[in-house]
């Protein structure tokens, strides 16, 4: 069991603390960066927004890798990744602030009113999604060796990556879909 795990390994112990910091900032920072750039895809503007997205998905893994080549560990790497995410929540909300061309304050605010609601029960749902995602993780991890976590966890990570190309699309569809429509 995983209290078993940790009791017998106070090495793991301390890696979890010294990780948790850098961890919580990463995970803080999801949903904010999810929001604001939404926001900035609402405001129909594509550039920026796949710019925010290629920020998060190439720069920083790029840093990652840029940590462990300078001799960093997983404390460096979950800093850096820590540090790009803060870094791109700033860049993202800076841009949501701007607005786009057809928004004006009041527009905002109401949007966001009828918005909310519905944000938030995505949220949620995204949260329960993501703990039963990473379940089975978890439990391998307890269960059954390094090796085999890391032959379930490549393939697995390639099929979310071309999952999530239809996410890409819809992201893209939706707010031009729903202008269309109204």
């Amino acid at each position: 069991s995983l209290p078993t795990v940790l009791a017998a390994a106070p090495t793991l112990r301390a890696y979890a603390v010294r990780a948790t910091a850098p961890a919580l900032l990463i995970i803080a920072a999801q949903p904010l960066l999810g929001a604001l750039q939404g926001v900035v895809t609402g405001d129909e503007r594509f550039g920026w927004a796949a710019l925010l997205r290629l920020s998060h998905g190439a720069l920083r893994p790029g840093l990652a890798v840029l940590a462990v080549a300078l001799h960093g560990g997983i404390y460096e790497v979950l800093w850096a990744q820590g540090v790009h995410d803060v870094a791109l929540v700033l860049a993202s909300a800076l841009l949501a602030l701007r607005g786009g061309v057809h928004s004006t304050t009041l527009d905002r605010r109401q949007a966001l009113r009828a918005l909310l609601p519905l944000g938030f029960q995505f949220a949620c749902l995204g949260a329960v999604t993501a703990l039963v995602l990473d379940a089975e993780k978890m439990t391998l991890s307890v269960s059954r060796s390094p090796q085999e976590l890391t032959y379930y966890n490549v393939p697995y990570g390639a099929i979310l990556r071309v999952a999530a190309l239809g996410g890409a699309l819809g992201g893209v569809l939706l707010p031009r879909l729903s202008f269309a429509s109204a």
